[in-house]
């Protein structure tokens, strides 16, 4: 497994790109594709830790789009009259933060199959989730209790609509809790499949079909095959 390089490479990529930006703004999740592409071993994590500590330290310059953060070009090209509007108006950018605890299960969940559930959340609400650096590293090594617990951070960057704002952080909220309720409900449904699992997995769903067909004293597949061929002739073609 490759190791991260370090912050300091990932900002610098990420201030470079901004420079050398010919468009208005670009969303966050536009620019990590291009830098995950462009810094070798880096990732989701890392790219929105580091962004995030570029935006608190007000190196880039952001807007509220809609509720949604959009990042402006930064400095050099910034020069018309319009984009320093822009920048005079992203000073007016504020954000809702909320830090919760849930089970490192949880986190696994957000982040599979390309980050699928994490990206449906922050569509709906429009905010950002992000996880702690030793939650990811756990769930790489795949070496952790699924019920240890983990700081999820949700942050909502929002313009003049604070009360729309607090309502879509509400809504991310309502949707990571709603997950865990379900995992402390049934556990097992959010269990990690093992490698090679999914033959395993498919026998034993054909097993438990098996087993429910006979109980309702259905004649199982094989069983009707096996009848079908009582009494017949095997006819043989030869060429």
């Amino acid at each position: 497994m490759s190791s991260e390089p370090r912050d300091e490479i990932v900002k610098a990529e990420i201030i470079s790109t901004i420079d050398k930006m010919d468009t208005v703004s670009i969303r966050p999740n536009k620019l990590r594709k291009v830098i995950c592409k462009k810094v070798d071993g880096t990732n989701w994590t890392q790219y929105q830790r580091v962004l995030d500590s570029i935006l608190e330290e007000k190196i880039l310059k952001t807007k509220a789009v809609d509720g949604e953060l959009m990042i402006l070009p930064s400095r050099a090209n910034c020069q018309s009259q319009t984009e320093n509007l822009e920048e005079k108006n992203s000073s007016d950018v504020k954000k809702k933060t909320e830090v919760m605890s849930v089970p490192l299960a949880i986190i696994r969940h957000l982040v599979k199959k390309g980050h699928q559930k994490q990206n449906n959340i922050e569509k709906n609400s429009k905010s950002k989730i992000r996880f702690s650096k030793e939650s990811m590293v756990a769930i790489r090594t795949k070496d952790f209790n699924p019920a240890d617990q983990a700081e999820l951070t949700i942050t909502k960057y929002y313009g003049d609509d604070e009360e729309l704002a607090t309502k879509q952080l509400k809504n991310a909220l309502l949707m990571v809790n709603k997950m865990v309720k379900a995992y402390n409900d049934s556990p097992d449904h959010f269990h990690q499949t093992d490698a090679g699992g999914t033959l395993k997995h498919q026998e034993e769903v054909k097993k438990r079909k098996f087993e429910a067909e006979k109980k309702r004293g259905r004649k199982t597949k094989n069983e009707e095959n096996s009848e079908s061929t009582i009494g017949k002739k095997r006819n043989r073609k030869y060429y």
